[in-house]
């Protein structure tokens, strides 16, 4: 595990990051910086909160069966589907939403990637980001 987590495809990632008020800014952003559905990753979505952001929610989006074939969403359908919590909620709750969208290569599966950052954040914090209900 050392020598994936120290290769250079582990930390060579796509990350687009920025800040929306609105579910109508959310779309464009998307659409701005080309994000597909063909796209899998991790997002994070963090609130302002005064001067500072707060991260609220990890998510991933593409899951792989046993083939090796993706399936399921991708980073597109993933942030403009509906789910329990949904971001207009997060921003009736927060006036500013910032999006930080990790683009995974082929061979980094972003099940591993999103299980990375919540146990980064789990052993900080020793609970789970607010919108992440369970992991």
């Amino acid at each position: 595990m050392q020598d994936f987590l120290n290769s250079s495809s582990f930390f060579s990632f796509q990350t687009i990051t920025f800040e929306i008020t609105s579910i109508k800014e959310l779309l464009q952003n998307l659409k701005k910086h080309s994000i597909t559905d063909k796209q899998k990753g991790v997002y994070k979505i963090y609130a302002k909160k005064c001067d500072t952001f707060e991260l609220i929610y990890i998510g991933k989006a593409g899951s792989v069966d046993n083939s090796g074939k993706f399936y399921n969403q991708g980073l597109l359908g993933r942030l403009t589907n509906y789910r329990e919590v949904t971001f207009e909620d997060m921003l009736k709750e927060y006036n500013i939403l910032k999006f930080e969208i990790i683009i995974t290569p082929k061979d980094i599966l972003p099940a591993f990637l999103e299980a990375y950052y919540i146990q980064e954040y789990f052993f900080k914090y020793k609970k789970l980001p607010k919108f992440n209900k369970k992991f």
